[in-house]
């Protein structure tokens, strides 16, 4: 026997068991016995919110503990793993704040036993499972009810919560996904998530007599996970009621969109759309209100948020309002007879709505008509196409096709809006692994008079029905008595006859899609006696009785029995639509309806490939409602079962027997009862052990899965773990709170696992980085140690450079000292001795005669004065300016004599007071140093007095010739001839002046025989005749400007001597071997100055001419 095993005892039976032995006059007292047997206070009703912990599960109890908390405003109750709720036909915005999002999200998280019983805690949930991988990889939740019962607003709060939970409390960090485009980022899918509702709405819901936003179509969003987060969506459509945009049943409506339109183009809303004031259309059975402009706004914000263009949603509102106008189109008789109809143009809304209608779609009206009332046969003979046009005889028939074409323009419209809206919210498939599907499906119906879209509808809640019951009922039923938990089988109803009775070989849907195949016309209520016929003996299907006069077919359904009328069941099975009506779509001018036309489809659904034979309505929907349970077979399913509290849906109305029959046929009881004996989470021993175990080294899986348990269980519970787990023989059973317990200690487990295995593989990662960083550093120490050591080497080198070239330049420099102090000594014995020879030549010649050709005289001691001026002391200028003849010919004086500059300062006035300055300082001159005339202790003024007074005694003795402008001394010795003289000598003064006045330049040559001076010496002989070479010649030119002395320099010889007069200045200057002076030049040629002297201008002595060395200074 193993432990934690127990027998649970069989349910109480519904209804409550007869007393026995109790008469009726005591009625009263065995009421009021029987009341407290089986009677539940209210109080213990109200903190009820687990069905499960009811004492007796009698259906009035189960109803008693639903209506008590309804009535309180606990609209919630738990019925095992399901969720019950009760529509309050009201909003309640406090059940649904963001508060109590948190509250039921931590509820989940924790874990607790006793969750508050909400929508939000079975998405909760769902989403926990699917990220924590517990059950199956994929997840989905079921709203089921019937129509009016809430599923829509609960689908739609629960969308809202994981969104919300998604965005608020992430189980993994945020990051944008770079393989995804921008606009499909988490956070942009789910607001575009969310504003998908309204539009969807909008074209698929309508308001019925049960409910005024009725589902018209079935719905399922897979919402799609990839790295622990949200990161797409998809809608995926079932049936759309397409038959409602013609024909509504009485006292409903059409569908939202439509008045919702008529409101905005009344209210201005719509631009560029217009639409007559107090415009009536034949397919809308009320006006629009003020809640259709306001819902209005909602689905053009969803627009906007969905990236629909301005252009894209005036397209959609044209074939909208094109919609509205070709419902007013009307047809009459052709003249002539009965036998051909033609559109009714005499109505004005007749022909307004197909004009308007063409122009919205694109149309041409003349093809409209002749699709419409005409029809075209195609008839092959021979290879060869024969066309037939047959107008229709009917007036239905054209009505039929007018229907058909405004039936597939408003499917195909809402197919383009939900694959766009797909395109927006959608990934790709490799960016997500697992998904959660919220299936909102239309709930089960029952009016007065039901056709083929109540088939379709019912068919598919007992699909929902059956797979609820295999899949929990049934399947938990057999998990219990096989796990030695259920002695006796618990009764629950099941549906799978009714599903056999609707599809199968011989069922409703094949009788019905085989009448449609046959090339005859149709004839329904054939065909409904054909069903009775053939399905009469299952007691699922059955006659209509016979106070009905309508014929049909009923069906018990698993809700309750349903009679089906036969009018338009198999025309609207067939879903004909003519080939004219499909061409007519696709020659339209307007892209927008050639674009709609791609979604025209005539593929078999069953093997995907085209086919010729008529694809039914049933068949379609067979088709799409099985990929939605095989689907839903894949995924953990969580139940939300929606109850209506009174079938005319009214806030504060309660219909008890009403609401017992929707308990009743949702299964609601037998759930109850089940899972009283069971628990919501069962693993086998083996998967136990795997997720929770260590499978290695165990041989006895069910031992060690109780050892397991017990030890991690006991823990919480040490008196007794039975109302957490059991074990039966092949699985073991789990509440929620012990899974939760189950799992923390996995997580916290795998929590260390993997901190270890990333110790360990960081400590790899750290020690291959350190092995790379170590021969990084070892290379790289390597290089730098290189250059290092190439640096030090080169300023090694640098630096014995620089010691060898100092080392050289030391011995060098030595070498040169030695020398040059040699030469030095050299230059110095040298010197003394030309200076010692020079001087005895000079002394010798002083001896011999007074004046020598070898020295340097003033003017003074020569004799020679200015002729400009008197004999007096201040006439005489002493000044001298050494030049080379070459310079005077391309140098400086030809520099000079050109722009004549430095010409006007050499004889500016300042010039020569800077020279009399200089003669009254006492400088002693270069002339007077050289012949010794300077005195020792005499001053200037005293030595100058002294030569003036020798040179007045010699001018007494000299012979003048020439002009007053210019004087020639000679000697007091006779003159060698007279004729010389006179040949020598020039015009008299007047032809002088004369000249001048004519701006002429007068040169003449002025002869000067050099004498010898006699003295007591009578070695010189006074007969001794004057030699040629001493005779000097002397050119006069009188100027009047100082520009033509250029010209006058230029063709004169270095050799020659020259007196330039200029009479403006009043000044007369003197050229001879490249020197000009104030003074008469002596008859020695000038050189150089043998020594450094202070005179004015003495650093104007050629610079090739200056003494550069030892060698130079040779002879």
């Amino acid at each position: 026997m193993l432990q934690g095993r127990g027998k649970v005892p069989p349910p109480v039976p519904r209804k409550k068991p007869k007393l026995e032995g109790v008469d009726s006059k005591s009625k009263e007292h065995n009421d009021s016995a029987s009341n407290s047997v089986y009677h539940v206070p209210e109080e213990q009703l109200l903190a009820c919110e687990d069905l499960l912990r009811l004492p007796i599960l009698y259906d009035d109890i189960v109803l008693q503990c639903v209506h008590t908390r309804f009535e309180k405003g606990l609209f919630y109750t738990w019925a095992g793993p399901t969720l019950v709720a009760v529509n309050p036909c009201h909003h309640v915005d406090l059940l649904y704040t963001p508060h109590q999002i948190k509250h039921h999200h931590q509820q989940v998280e924790s874990g607790v036993e006793g969750r508050s019983p909400h929508v939000y805690s079975v998405a909760g949930v769902a989403h926990h499972r699917l990220q924590h991988d517990i059950g199956l990889l994929n997840q989905a939740i079921l709203v089921s009810g019937e129509s009016g019962s809430g599923k829509t607003e609960s689908a739609r709060y629960m969308l809202g919560y994981l969104i919300h939970v998604e965005k608020h409390f992430p189980q993994v960090k945020k990051v944008l996904s770079v393989s995804v485009m921008r606009d499909k980022q988490p956070e942009d899918i789910q607001k575009k998530i969310l504003a998908s509702n309204p539009i969807l709405e909008a074209f698929g819901n309508a308001a019925t007599l049960r409910n005024h936003n009725s589902s018209r179509f079935g719905k399922l969003i897979c919402l799609q996970y990839g790295g622990g987060q949200m990161c797409g969506a998809k809608i995926d459509t079932y049936l759309l009621e397409k038959t409602r945009v013609t024909h509504q049943p009485h006292h409903e409506r059409n569908f939202h969109i439509f008045y919702q339109i008529v409101s905005g183009l009344e209210a201005g809303v719509i631009k560029d759309l217009e639409v007559k004031k107090e415009q009536k259309f034949a397919i809308l059975s009320e006006q629009a209100t003020a809640s259709d402009l306001s819902n209005l706004h909602n689905t053009l914000h969803a627009f906007k948020q969905l990236q629909f263009s301005t252009d894209h949603m005036k397209q959609i509102f044209q074939v909208i309002l094109a919609l509205l106008y070709l419902g007013n189109i009307k047809f009459q008789p052709k003249e002539g007879g009965n036998t051909s109809w033609m559109i009714n143009k005499d109505d004005k809304d007749s022909a307004e709505g197909l004009t308007i209608a063409c122009q919205l779609l694109g149309l041409d009206e003349d093809h409209v008509t002749g699709t419409l009332t005409v029809h075209t046969i195609n008839v092959i003979s021979g290879g060869k196409v024969n066309v037939f046009h047959k107008p229709l005889e009917r007036e239905s028939q054209c009505a039929e096709r007018r229907d058909a074409l405004m039936q597939l323009l408003y499917q195909t419209l809402f197919l383009h809006i939900v694959n766009f809206i797909n395109s927006k919210i959608s990934v790709h498939r490799s960016m997500w692994s697992h998904f959660m599907g919220i299936l909102d499906i239309y709930g089960f119906e029952s009016f007065e008079n039901n056709s083929l879209e109540q088939l379709c509808i019912n068919y598919a809640n007992e699909r929902l029905q059956q797979a609820f019951i295999l899949r929990y009922l049934a399947t938990e039923h057999e998990i219990l008595k096989e796990e030695g938990f259920l002695e006796i089988d618990i009764p629950y109803t099941d549906n799978s006859n009714c599903v056999m009775v609707i599809d199968s070989h011989v069922s409703v849907f094949a009788i019905l899609n085989e009448e449609c195949q046959l090339k005859r016309d149709v004839k329904e209520e054939e065909a409904c006696v054909r069903i009775c016929n053939a399905l009469e003996d299952t007691g699922v299907v059955s006659a209509p009785p016979y106070h009905k006069p309508n014929p049909g077919f009923v069906i018990k359904h698993y809700a309750g029995p349903v009679q089906y009328e036969a009018h338009g069941l198999l025309h609207k099975n067939k879903d004909d639509v003519p080939l004219e009506v499909l061409q007519l779509l696709t020659d339209s001018g307007s892209v927008f309806m050639k674009e709609l036309t791609s979604f025209f489809d005539n593929k078999d659904p069953e093997f995907g490939r085209r086919t010729t034979r008529k694809i039914t309505t049933l068949a379609k929907f067979k088709f799409s409602l099985d990929s939605l349970m095989k689907m839903l077979s894949a995924c953990d399913l969580h139940y939300v079962r929606c109850i209506k509290p009174s079938l005319r849906c009214l806030p504060g109305q309660v219909d008890k027997e009403y609401m017992v029959q929707q308990l009743r046929a949702c299964g609601i009881i037998e759930t109850v009862c089940i899972s009283q004996a069971g628990y919501p989470v069962r693993m086998s021993y083996n998967d136990f052990i795997k997720r929770y175990g260590n499978r290695q080294g165990v041989l006895e899986v069910v031992d060690a899965s109780m050892e397991l348990a017990t030890s991690v269980l006991a823990a919480k519970e040490e008196e007794n773990i039975d109302h957490l787990c059991r074990f039966g023989h092949t699985r073991v059973f789990l509440s929620e709170s012990a899974l939760h317990t189950l799992e923390i200690v996995r997580e916290r487990k795998r929590a260390q696992a993997a901190t270890s295995l990333q110790k360990y593989w960081k400590r790899h990662k750290c020690w291959k980085q350190f092995r790379k960083l170590k021969e990084a550093s070892l290379v790289l120490q390597k290089y730098i140690r290189m250059w290092l050591a190439k640096d030090r080497y080169r300023k090694m080198k640098q630096s014995c450079v620089l010691i060898q070239k100092n080392i050289r330049r030391f011995i060098v420099h030595q070498k040169y000292q030695r020398l040059h102090k040699a030469t030095v000594i050299i230059q110095k014995y040298f010197r003394g001795s030309t200076a010692r020879r020079r001087f005895e030549m000079i002394r010798q010649q002083a001896v011999a005669r007074p004046y020598s050709s070898q020295s340097y005289m003033s003017m003074n001691s020569l004799g020679y004065c200015s002729l400009s001026t008197s004999i007096s002391s201040y006439g005489i200028h002493h000044s001298l300016v050494d030049m080379n003849c070459l310079e005077a010919s391309f140098g400086t004086l030809g520099a000079l004599s050109i722009n004549g500059d430095l010409f006007n300062s050499y004889i500016s006035p300042q010039h020569h007071q800077r020279l009399l300055e200089t003669e009254e300082s006492g400088i002693e001159t270069d002339t007077e140093s050289i012949n010794g005339d300077g005195g020792v202790n005499k001053p200037r003024k005293l030595r100058r007095r002294a030569q003036l007074q020798k040179l007045l005694q010699n001018r007494s003795r000299v012979r003048h010739v020439g002009s007053e402008e210019s004087l020639v001394d000679t000697p007091d010795v006779a003159l060698p001839s007279v004729e010389a003289a006179d040949n020598a000598s020039c015009q008299n003064q007047a032809d002088f002046k004369e000249n001048i006045q004519g701006n002429s330049v007068n040169v003449c040559s002025i002869s000067r025989t050099l004498g010898t001076r006699y003295s007591s010496d009578e070695r010189t002989k006074k007969d001794r005749p004057v030699p040629c070479e001493d005779r000097q010649k002397m050119r006069v030119a009188t100027l009047r400007s100082v520009h033509e002395v250029s010209d006058i320099l230029k063709t004169t010889s270095p050799s020659e001597d020259l007196q330039l007069v200029l009479l403006k200045q009043s000044i007369s200057v003197f050229f001879k071997s490249g020197v000009l002076s104030y003074r008469r030049m002596p008859l020695i040629s000038i050189k150089f100055h043998t020594r450094p002297t202070c005179l004015p201008f003495s650093h104007h002595l050629p610079h090739q001419l200056q003494p550069r060395g030892l060698w130079e200074a040779l002879p």
